[in-house]
């Protein structure tokens, strides 16, 4: 009678399970909707979108400066000779307010502005005032082209704004309370800790070239703007663009020296996981906080975090806890190829790593298990002892003296995974 309630409870288990699991993803997928609709199509009243037109429209902007300022070189083209073009500084701004005849109205929403000069007296977080011609978005005019429009509204910007000269880029005067923002001045400290941190590593390395120091820029500190676009189009070209971002490798290399350097000077275990994490948090912020570095220094402090409170680490279910808090912060960011190709990698890392870890402990209980036991074994008693009583901290002991296994095991299954987790991506994106 037992045997029974047990086999008719089961199926009820299961079906629960399941539907549970569709109530939780048909919520996930609304939410996401939601959050989507409010973050990219819904248009608030007082958006400066409303402000705009086809042809474009002569306007004065007030706002902040919200990303620092991007000179870029001079167009390369059979013509360009001939188009007079130069620099031209790219930065992104929040109106405040646009001038209006009756008044200066407030608007909001963020909007790219292009300079056709050289602006290099503006900082992240100051007031200006802008005079340009502000444009509406455009979808491509070709079939097949890539869609800068849907891009840009996926990263929150709404409309453009053109500038013919630096002079139409002014200061305005901050009030006392925006001067002691707590914001502006976090934004400032960071500005000074990576011009600072650059200093240290470049100033007494000889350069023999530009592209050579934006190239150091983007591979130590990834800061990825001040990276060349000639070198920029050179390493797309090839498909080797991902060797300038900055990861978890990079994080990896960190974490390994830092650990040597606390064990040699005998920290305990605990201020040990604290400084790594310090080091961690520390490198992210003085980089340009794109998607893998986020990802990578999050799930550095989420298995510290696992560590200290003695919790066995998952990585698969610290990836996914990454990934639903940037989602939840910047829910277009699901759409962004940076994100995709990230989180992608290291779950293919992650899966087939775990898979050729757990070969390897089979593979070295049978080898255990033929030496231990020469006499005919039926039943499996000495395999099964083997399976219970073989602690995986041993295996991993094993793993870690065993010479070959780094190189010719551990490189090869990371790198299969990496492959394996973009391959689709990057054929369905780059074709």
């Amino acid at each position: 009678m037992a045997r029974e309630l047990v086999l008719t409870r089961r199926p009820r288990l299961g079906l629960e399970l399941v539907l549970g699991l569709v109530l939780v993803l048909a919520a996930a997928f609304a939410g996401g909707a939601l959050m989507h609709y409010g973050a990219v199509r819904h248009i608030p009243r007082d958006s400066i979108e409303h402000y705009t037109s086809r042809d474009g429209r002569i306007v004065r902007i007030f706002g902040k400066v919200v990303s620092d300022p991007r000179l870029l070189d001079p167009p390369d083209f059979a013509f360009a000779p001939w188009s007079y073009a130069g620099e031209r500084t790219v930065f992104l701004v929040d109106t405040k307010r646009i001038e209006g005849v009756n008044g200066d109205p407030a608007v909001s929403g963020r909007i790219r502005v292009t300079v056709a000069e050289a602006v290099l007296n503006l900082r992240r977080g100051e007031s200006v005032e802008l005079f340009g011609t502000l444009y509406r978005l455009r979808a491509p005019q070709n079939p097949g082209s890539y869609d800068w429009e849907l891009r840009n509204r996926r990263q929150g910007i709404v409309a453009g704004l053109s500038c013919e000269h630096a002079v139409n880029v002014r200061h305005t005067n901050q009030p006392q309370a925006a001067r002691r923002s707590i914001l502006i001045r976090a934004s400032h400290i960071l500005a000074a800790a990576r011009d600072k941190a650059q200093a240290l590593l470049f100033d007494n390395l000889r350069i023999d070239s530009e592209d050579e120091a934006s190239l150091l820029h983007a591979m130590v500190l990834g800061r990825r703007s001040k990276l060349s676009p000639r070198l920029n189009d050179i390493f797309v070209k090839t498909g080797c663009i991902h060797f300038l971002a900055v990861s978890g490798t990079h994080l990896g290399a960190l974490t390994f020296f830092v650990v040597l350097l606390g064990k040699w000077m005998a920290i305990t275990r605990r201020r040990l996981i604290v400084l790594v994490v310090a080091c961690a948090l520390a490198y992210g912020l003085l980089t340009e906080l794109r998607y893998p570095i986020v990802r990578a220094t999050i799930m550095v402090v989420f298995l510290a975090a696992s560590v200290i409170m003695g919790r066995r680490v998952n990585a698969i279910n610290t990836l996914s806890a990454v990934a639903i808090m940037l989602i939840v912060i910047h829910p277009p960011a699901v759409f962004d190829v940076g994100f995709q190709l990230s989180f992608s990698a290291t779950l293919g890392i992650a899966c087939l790593t775990g898979a050729v870890n757990q070969s390897l402990y089979e593979l070295w209980i049978r080898l255990r298990y033929n030496r231990a036991c020469r006499l005919r074994d039926p039943g499996g008693l000495v395999l099964q002892r083997l399976h219970r009583f073989t602690p995986p901290n041993r295996f991993g002991a094993w793993m870690r003296s065993t010479w070959f296994t780094v190189p010719f095991v551990a490189a090869p299954a990371v790198s299969l995974g990496a492959w394996c987790g973009t391959m689709p991506l990057v054929a369905y994106h780059f074709h």
